[in-house]
């Protein structure tokens, strides 16, 4: 039987096997490829590359051939793992790696093998797989509710990563409502809910989502809305007298008064002032005396309080008084309480003569007591502004008229006092007059509804400043900042805007060639915690109000902070370090005595616990101003040198205070009166040393002005006065020292006071008159009649006077040592030695036996 051929695959090749037969003449089937040679060439391989992901790689590589692909590949190059064996014939080769570990470095090659069996392997090549992805949502923490009102509340947590924010809330746990997606990411959030309902208990929850979109949610919390504040004013109306009645003698008031959650209280006015107490039982009713008013029309009404505050006065009833001639003279007539800025811890007021006390006997008491509480405090009797003796020399803009004034001192911020007035004229018009006055709060540490806007340059704080809302805190990064700035934006109460530095050493605003480093012409602003150089002004507040500067360093400036001219109101301006060019002490040159620190106008300002050095005038007044100075307080400031005077109290109007600061090193005065304009002006319980020519400064006919428990020393004249008048003060409980000799006074004095006070060394008192020796002071003069001559240096730490103020010195340690007799020999001054503590007030600045009190910027606190 004949067989056939049969064709064979070895190694990929065709070989033909022959197989005989009887009667073939040869093989059978088709003849090999002519040639006959072997192919041992194996194939070329190009553009090898990878594409790793997080677990694999794809491996891709061409060949000029069909062949088959594999691939081998670990992380060294002995590599360790391979693909298996495709034995596709193909020139284009793909081959997946699976399994790898993210974030590894890999090395590879790739092997080919064509038809013929030849062997192609590459070299060594290497890929990094890339990251696994994030799939791990933000860790929230410190959920809680804040700024929590009848009506809103502001959600804060914070987060371990970057993430934005959004708040879920509502009712139930269900909650119903959410806040929009903020997608501004960071790591704290603030979120404001509002259009709550009132005294309610409402759920919220936190979501915050990465970048990688992992979104985490926080666990269940509540809060508690507050009750929605009573606005509903009262309603009242007179029921007694009638319109258009006759009445004379004493007559009872009485009214009607009603209130949604109950009245406080009624009092009565008469003619737009209050008449008698406060009536808090009802039927509410007052007794009137009409002698104390003139004959003819007088308006009465009533005023119902509740207890939020809300007040509201009745309609007018007219009356006609009807009573017999008034006394000779006439008695005094009272206008209504004019009530002047109040600060944090000071009230100021004034109280119009409409008529009567041409014979200047009328005083008015003052008393005063928080609400609430039942005991009344006294405090210094209003002073009787003498217009009649306003400085020609530099006469006032304003109009000063007939009144009684005054502060009262050492209250507590925000708080809400009632303040009592007891009129007394001997000629009659005998009246009480009361009112309730709410101190100034502390500026806030933060708006209340806060957003953070963090700039590391220029460009970036401009833009800030130039869209900036109420709530911005405008967080300058550490750096130095080239250029001046201005903050024209306005905040409001609630929500001031801030600019704040991240330290004030690190924060560096170089304003070099600017005539203003910062300028704030915005309301409600509030800048602190940087650092201004080199402009000619540190900063200005351009005539606006409820401006903060706290903890700002101003340096290598001719002037510090420019507060003058136009209508500024409220400015708080509190722990500053300014430091000007006066490089030398001393440096009394008259370009020097330009230099301004810190100068103000205007009314109800706060300059406190500021450290001052190298200006002419460290802190004062201007008569630049479009509105009087009224209720400004300085205390607490450390003044270290001056070219000029340590504070110009020049150009108050009434109630500026001066109290609890220390003066060291003054070129020329330390405390100057250049005029006071009627007046009060308060100076208490300062620390003077080592003035240049005296410790105060009575020049330009100055009129209306208080010194109590202040403590002077220097080289010298103890006082030297020289020129001008001076009228209507009162100098009392006083320590001076000199060292060559006492008073030298040849100024008119008027209407002075001054007495129990300490002095050292004996020798001329001159006070318009000259008494030679202390003893003849007192036997002779209307003055000193209680003073003293002091036993001796009278403090507790060793002493010595320099020979010339041009000896720079240290700040002086004032407490008294327990042999001197300037302790408890001076005198009682209610609301301002109250807290004395032996058998009477001691004399100077400082009470033996009390705290210190602190001078300069305060500590900060954490």
């Amino acid at each position: 039987m004949h067989g056939s051929a049969k064709p064979t695959l070895l190694l990929g090749w065709f070989v033909w096997l022959s197989v005989a037969c009887s009667g073939c003449g040869g093989v059978v089937g088709s003849t090999p490829p002519s040639g006959g040679g072997t192919d041992t060439v194996p194939p070329s391989m190009s553009a090898i590359s990878s594409s790793p992901n997080p677990t694999g790689a794809t491996i891709s590589w061409t060949t000029n051939e069909p062949s088959d692909s594999q691939a081998e590949f670990g992380t060294t190059t002995n590599y360790g793992q391979s693909t298996s064996l495709s034995p596709a014939l193909l020139t284009n080769h793909s081959v997946s790696l699976n399994s790898l570990v993210a974030s590894t470095l890999y090395h590879f090659r790739v092997r080919s093998r064509d038809a013929a069996g030849n062997l192609a392997t590459s070299g060594d090549f290497t890929f990094t797989t890339t990251a696994a992805p994030d799939t791990t949502p933000p860790v929230i923490s410190s959920l809680s509710a804040n700024g929590i009102t009848a009506t809103s509340a502001n959600i804060a947590w914070a987060t371990n990563e970057a993430a934005d924010s959004q708040v879920e809330y509502g009712t139930t746990t269900g909650y119903g409502q959410s806040t929009p997606l903020d997608s501004t990411r960071g790591t704290t959030h603030t979120v404001p809910l509002t259009g709550l309902a009132s005294s309610t208990l409402y759920h919220y929850r936190a979501k915050s989502r990465d970048a990688a979109g992992n979104l985490a949610t926080s666990g269940d919390a509540a809060l508690m809305t507050a009750v929605l504040p009573d606005t509903t004013p009262p309603t009242v109306s007179i029921t007694s007298p009638v319109a258009g009645a006759a009445v004379s003698g004493t007559i009872t008031l009485t009214a009607n008064a009603s209130d949604n959650k109950g009245v406080a209280g009624v009092k009565f006015k008469v003619d737009g002032t209050n008449s008698g107490a406060e009536d808090t039982t009802a039927p509410y009713s007052a007794s009137l005396d009409t002698t104390a008013l003139s004959n003819g029309s007088h308006a009465i009404a009533a005023e119902a309080r509740d207890a939020a505050g809300n007040h509201t006065t009745s309609a007018g009833v007219t009356v006609t008084v009807n009573n017999g001639a008034p006394p000779p003279g006439g008695p005094i007539t009272i206008g209504q309480v004019i009530v002047d800025p109040p600060t944090l811890e000071t009230i100021g007021v004034s109280l119009p003569i409409l008529s009567g006390d041409t014979n200047y006997n009328a005083k008015v008491q003052v008393f005063y007591r928080k609400l609430g509480d039942t005991a009344w405090n006294e405090a210094l009797p209003l002073l009787r502004v003498r217009p009649e003796n306003l400085s020609t020399e530099d006469p006032s803009p304003f109009p000063v008229g007939e009144q009684f004034a005054g502060s009262i001192f050492d209250l507590q911020p925000d708080t809400l006092y009632d303040v009592r007035l007891e009129v007394q004229d001997p000629d009659g018009g005998n009246a009480t007059k009361l009112d309730s006055i709410r101190t100034r709060s502390v500026p806030l540490a933060n708006p209340a509804t806060p957003r953070v806007v963090n700039v590391s340059n220029m460009s970036q704080l401009q833009t800030a400043l130039s869209g900036a809302n109420p709530g911005d805190i405008i967080t300058l990064a550490n750096g130095t900042y080239g250029g001046a700035i201005s903050v024209s934006r306005s905040g409001t109460a609630a929500n001031p805007i801030f600019v704040r530095g991240q330290s004030q050493s690190g924060v560096i605003l170089d304003a070099t060639g600017s005539t203003y480093g910062i300028t704030v012409g915005g309301t409600n602003v509030t800048v602190e915690n940087l650092t201004v150089r080199s402009s000619s002004w540190g900063m200005r507040l351009a005539s606006t109000s409820d401006a903060v500067v706290r903890r700002v360093k101003i340096t290598n400036v001719f002037f510090g902070i420019d507060a003058r001219g136009g209508t500024n109101q409220n400015y708080y301006i509190c722990d500053n370090t300014l430091e000007g060019k006066g490089a030398v002490w001393p440096d009394t040159s008259n370009a020097v005595w330009d230099f301004e620190g810190i100068v103000v106008t205007g009314s109800g300002h706060v300059v406190c616990y500021n450290t001052l050095s190298g200006f002419g005038d460290a802190l004062g007044l201007s008569h630049d101003t479009a509105i009087p100075n009224r209720a400004i307080d300085f205390y607490g400031n450390e003044v270290l040198w001056t070219g000029d005077n340590g504070v110009e109290m020049d150009f108050t109007e009434r109630n500026v205070r001066v109290f609890r600061n220390r003066f060291t090193n003054g070129g020329n005065h330390s405390i100057s009166f250049q005029p006071i304009w009627g007046g009060p002006a308060y100076a208490f319980r300062n620390v003077i040393y080592n003035s240049g020519t005296a410790p105060y400064k009575l020049n330009n006919d100055p009129t209306g002005f208080l010194i109590f428990h202040n403590t002077a020393v220097r080289p010298g004249w103890a006082w030297g006065q020289y020129g001008g008048v001076a009228s209507n003060f009162q100098f009392f409980n006083n320590i001076t020292v000199g060292t060559t000799d006492a008073v030298d006074m040849s100024t008119d004095i008027s209407l002075a006071q001054i007495d129990y006070d300490g002095w050292l060394p004996d020798g001329q008192f001159r006070f318009t008159t000259t008494w030679v020796g202390f003893n003849n002071l007192r036997q002779n003069s209307p003055y000193e009649h209680h003073g003293l001559i002091l036993n001796g240096m009278p403090f507790a730490a060793p002493l010595t006077i320099p020979v010339s103020y041009t000896t720079f010195v240290q700040p002086l340690d004032a407490s008294l040592t327990a042999t001197s007799n300037a302790i408890d020999t001076g005198a009682r001054l209610p609301n301002i030695n109250d807290t004395f503590t032996g058998n009477g007030p001691d004399l100077g600045a400082l009470e033996r036996g009390l705290p210190l009190p602190w001078y300069g910027v305060r500590p900060a606190t954490p």
